[in-house]
């Protein structure tokens, strides 16, 4: 899928009315796009302003400012900085920070760094605008009051620039929120005389971008109200008309209309060549919609013609370093994709996808966990296309036509090296972030992250009141980002937590062992197909793939997994998922290491569903978990990292056990053997203590929780034991999509598992249910093992590429090195004997590893059906 380019505007520094009649001239020509003539005049202008008034008048710092705005218009990003900066500082000495020519300074800067992809740097200056403007309203001085029109006029003009940077990082609904509250806030304090506000225009213009994919009529609505604004207030030759017509074609295009969108762009690159000429951000971004619009119609060669115009066209004006040259370069290697031109397209690719993931390095650095998401979806798109040409270039998907030359399986190890630098990647950096941060011995750092996790705490507080609202939910929510984004801004160890290490897929096979096997598991077309990525100790060149997909009728996500459930579920022979899901990959690996014994996998997608090892060979009857050892990870880029024994002699060997909780529900609560629901669960005691009298053979300091004391207050104080076990109720409630809170937020906070009066919580106390989010909180940061001996634990939010929102994912972030959860809702006694023979074995010597396969494999003997000893799966080390 190309990408298309929507305008956002971005107001403009407005000479004033008294100057000297250069400055108006530099204003003239500027408004009409003729910036090359502006640039002496606004030379001039500085001059001028300097000899007339001197450096420290408003009037050369209003000159300066425009010489600036031209140089940003040429693409000059560099040299306008520099001249802002000396202005910021100049401004200050002069008049103060708390002044309106230094608010107008900051906000300028932070264009300018937004321009450059600076988005720290960027929201740093609009906030900081934005606070004195605060500081301004706040003292209702005379200087207020003398400048009151133009003390409102800033903060929507700051605000709006934010919106835009929120915009441009994913931020969407942030965006939204902003834009909305800015135009009612003009429409009340303006009246009647809104319209003619020029941001009023801005802001209704971007509103509309938001609306193009989710309610494109809303959008063209929105963009014709903007065309008549900026026809009476600029004219129909201004760049702000051009900038709307052209995000008006691309509500053409997306509302099925190419030929009406054709003659418009056809015609808007007539009269920007006439009025600004050829070198112009308008022109240049006109071409590419034109280029992409006639990608979509297959006039491939014309597509490219216009394309490589834009691209010579935006280098020679504007520069490699940024975004709408990555984008062009994007749009060209699909051209040559689709034109079987896969080497030209190849080298492309490369370069757009190395430019994605320096910018993910740079700005992941500041972003909260959910602004990290929000920022690389917005990227993904270029990622993903890789991802896709890629495998096609590999040959694993025949394509009709398509002449051998162009095929090399060479691809496959970028795609590998791909994953190891993007899977998990929000996932790994946040859990790395808060195991260096508390390392750091730094009490003031540690003291702000604690406060950040109390609010955190505050949100599943207000979550689970009856009488919550989304309003003060999201107030938490934006004052844990605040505070996250802080940390981020300001603390080297949270930085560096984000921070990654190239790893290549050689690094990976370095650490294999003879029988061992790293998968990578991804998702391709909505799920159709899956690619295994494949490395042995034999791997050579590349690494191998094997490609698992849907049938003509039927598809993976669908109807075989739903039929993997339901003979779960039911008790019955499933025949058909280990040819379907596991036969492809097994097979590919048996070719190139003939005694296979151990497969380090990351699962993808559906794959977080599957329990491989509960899938029978219809042929040998073996099950997977017989014919070889399985080792999920999030990301075969773990290996690398593995340190186990020097973590091991640092932690000191205790346990804590719970088990059947009080629920607080009464007498008539009934016994059950099911973990789910609120029935009391008494084999829990069983377990709990038999898994004590294993620990205390081996002289293991151990805790027992049990009845009123399994309760959540006792797990959220707890301190890194070694192994942590919590036998009750487990649940996952699938998010409503209706709710206003981000999606993986909810994910996390309709999942966890219940502990004591949580039937029945006293008042002023928790509640008795542990969310995940709540479990990101835990002091898990040197604990070995967490079992979750509960129903559906390992459930939650899928999400392609970065693994499920739930608890397994919290209590990775909280520490825990490897965590036992369940996939589908457990039988009680099974259970129980389960762990017995897991901790039996683990304690007598075996890895974690060794002793829970056997514990599998010893269960399946009494109990035949996966069923009762497939529930669970092994994650992390």
């Amino acid at each position: 899928m190309k990408a298309v380019f929507i305008l956002l505007m971005i107001p403009l520094v407005v000479a004033g009315q008294t100057w000297d009649e250069v400055s108006v001239t530099t204003a003239r020509a500027y408004h009409a796009g003729n910036f090359e003539q502006a640039l002496p005049w606004a030379r001039t202008a500085v001059k001028l302003a300097e000899q007339e008034f001197g450096t420290t008048h408003p009037n050369y710092f209003t000159s300066i400012n425009d010489l600036a705005s031209v140089l940003k218009k040429m693409g000059r990003y560099a040299e306008a900085q520099t001249i802002e900066q000396q202005i910021l500082v100049a401004i200050s000495n002069a008049l103060g920070t708390e002044h309106l020519a230094y608010v107008t300074a900051l906000k300028n800067l932070g264009n300018t760094c937004l321009a450059l992809e600076e988005y720290q740097q960027a929201e740093f200056y609009y906030s900081r605008a934005n606070l004195l403007v605060g500081k301004i309203i706040d003292k209702r001085d005379a200087y207020y009051t003398e400048n009151t029109f133009q003390v409102f006029d800033a903060h929507v003009s700051t605000s709006l620039q934010l919106g835009v940077l929120l915009q441009r990082t994913g931020r969407l609904q942030v965006a939204e929120q902003t834009y909305t509250k800015l135009i009612q806030f003009c429409k009340t304090y303006l009246g009647e005389t809104y319209q003619a506000y020029p941001p009023y225009a801005t802001l209704v213009n971007n509103l509309a971008l938001l609306y193009m994919d989710k309610d494109a009529e809303k959008a063209e609505a929105y963009l014709k109200e903007v065309l008549v604004l900026h026809q009476n207030g600029h004219g129909e030759n201004s760049a702000y008309y051009f900038q709307t017509l052209l995000n008006l074609a691309s509500v053409y295009e997306r509302t099925q209309r190419p030929e009406e969108a054709q003659n418009l762009l056809m015609l808007l690159l007539e009269k920007i060549k006439a009025t600004q000429g050829e070198t112009t951000a308008d022109y240049i971004t006109t071409l590419s919609n034109l280029a992409q619009l006639l990608f979509n119609q297959d006039q491939l060669n014309e597509s490219e013609r216009y394309t490589l115009q834009a691209l010579q066209l935006h280098e020679r004006s504007f520069g490699k370093n940024n975004q709408m040259y990555q984008t062009l370069l994007h749009n060209l290697a699909e051209t040559y994709q689709w034109q079987n031109r896969f080497a030209e397209a190849d080298s492309l690719f490369k370069i757009v996808v190395q430019k994605v993931l320096s910018d993910v390095e740079k700005n992941f650095t500041y972003l909260t966990e959910s602004e990290k998401r929000s920022f690389y979806q917005h990227n993904a798109l270029f990622i993903n296309e890789y991802a896709s040409f890629a495998l096609f270039k590999s040959g694993a998907i025949p394509l009709p036509g398509l002449p051998k030359e162009q095929l090399s399986k060479n691809s496959l190890r970028d795609l590998y090296n791909l994953q190891l630098s993007t899977k998990a990647l929000i996932l790994n950096a946040t859990a790395k972030m808060k195991h260096n941060l508390l390392a750091s011995n730094d009490t003031l750092l540690i003291n702000r992250f604690e406060k950040w996790e109390q609010l955190k705490e505050q949100i599943a507080l207000e979550y689970n009141k009856p009488g919550s609202t989304q309003v003060n939910l999201d107030s938490i929510v934006q004052q844990v980002e605040w505070l996250e984004s802080t940390l981020a801004k300001y603390s080297s160890f949270f930085r560096k937590g984000y921070a990654t290490r190239t790893v290549a897929w050689q690094d990976v096979q370095k650490k294999l062992k003879p029988g061992e096997a790293a998968v990578e598991l991804v998702r391709y077309y909505n799920g159709l197909i899956y690619a295994a990525l494949i490395i042995t100790p034999q791997t050579k060149l590349h690494p191998e793939v094997a490609i698992i997909k849907s049938s003509k009728t039927k598809s993976l996500e669908k109807e075989f997994l739903s039929y993997y459930k339901n003979s779960i579920q039911l008790k019955t022979t499933d025949t058909i998922s280990y040819n379907r899901f596991w036969k492809p990959v097994f097979d590919t690996l048996k070719k190139y290491t003939p005694k296979l014994k151990k497969i380090y996998l990351s699962p993808d997608g559906i794959f977080n569903e599957v329990n491989f090892n509960t899938l029978q060979n219809p042929v040998t009857k073996k099950y997977v978990v017989d014919e070889v050892s399985l080792h999920l990870l999030t990301n075969t880029r773990e290996v690398v990292d593995f340190k186990p024994k020097s973590r091991k002699e640092k932690t000191k060997r205790t346990a804590v056990l719970l088990g059947r909780p009080d629920y607080g529900a009464g007498t008539d609560l009934t016994e059950g053997t099911m973990r789910s629901g609120f029935t009391d669960l008494a084999a829990t005691e069983k377990e709990v203590t038999g898994i004590a009298k294993i620990f205390a053979t081996k002289k293991w300091p151990t805790q027992v929780l049990t009845a009123r004391h399994a309760s959540e207050e006792s797990v959220k104080q707890l301190v890194n034991p070694h192994v942590l076990h919590l036998a009750t109720h487990g649940f996952f409630l699938p998010p409503s999509g209706n709710n206003n809170m981000h999606h993986q937020l909810e994910a996390t906070l309709q999942s966890g598992i219940v502990l004591a009066h949580a039937a029945n919580p006293p008042p002023g106390q928790d509640d008795g249910i542990l969310t995940a989010y709540e479990a990101m909180q835990l002091n898990l940061d040197s604990t070995e093992l967490v079992v979750l001996s509960a129903c559906e634990t390992g459930l939650g939010s899928i999400e392609a590429g970065e693994g499920v929102y739930g608890l397994q994912r919290t209590l990775k972030v909280a520490g825990a090195r490897t965590i036992l959860m369940s996939l589908w809702k457990v039988d009680d006694v099974a259970t129980q004997e389960l762990m017995i023979l897991f901790y039996s074995r683990w304690l007598s010597g075996s890895s974690i590893r060794q002793a829970f396969r056997y514990a599998q494999q010893e269960l399946k003997r009494k109990y035949p059906e996966p069923y009762y000893w497939g529930a669970f799966v092994m994650t992390g080390e």
